[in-house]
């Protein structure tokens, strides 16, 4: 490995690789989360029809962001 010349871009570089992986792991939780929530029997029997089109949506991003996350770690073991 050669020489590195700058110490400051090495840490900053860790830290940007820090970040994303925070980001990664929070935006995977919220989607997890969204999904469990929009899979929850209703409340109450009168619950609004602007409440059941909401968990709708909710599964979809949850299923999504899942299916998202998934495939990106497939593609990041690919690459090593």
């Amino acid at each position: 490995m050669p020489k590195k010349k700058f110490k400051s871009a090495e840490a900053v570089g860790k830290t940007f690789a820090i970040l994303q992986h925070s980001f990664d792991k929070l935006f995977e939780w919220g989607f997890k989360e969204i999904k469990k929530k929009s899979n929850q029997k209703p409340q109450t029997k009168d619950e609004s029809g602007f409440v059941k089109t909401l968990k709708k949506i909710g599964g979809f991003f949850g299923e999504m962001g899942e299916e998202y996350y998934r495939k990106y770690e497939d593609l990041k073991k690919k690459d090593q």
